[in-house]
């Protein structure tokens, strides 16, 4: 993408997992934007929708994102 794409209202959701920023997160940072994410809140969404799909019950998902952000 190009660098002039991203600004300081641009949200930047990157789809990697892991601990930290990641690459994508840290050039948005470095291009102005004040939004980028990592994957985490997709990770957890997902897995919750798909536990109440097979299950019937959907887990609070709260928790799982506070343990991760502390990683």
């Amino acid at each position: 993408m190009p660098p002039r794409s991203i600004g300081r209202d641009t949200v930047c959701y990157d789809m990697a997992y892991g601990r930290g920023d990641t690459a994508f997160m840290r050039w948005a940072a470095e291009r102005g934007s004040k939004h980028a994410y990592k994957g985490w809140g997709m990770l957890v969404e997902q897995a919750a929708e798909s536990y109440l799909l097979w299950h019937g019950v959907r887990p609070e998902t709260k928790p799982v994102m506070g343990a991760l952000d502390r990683l």
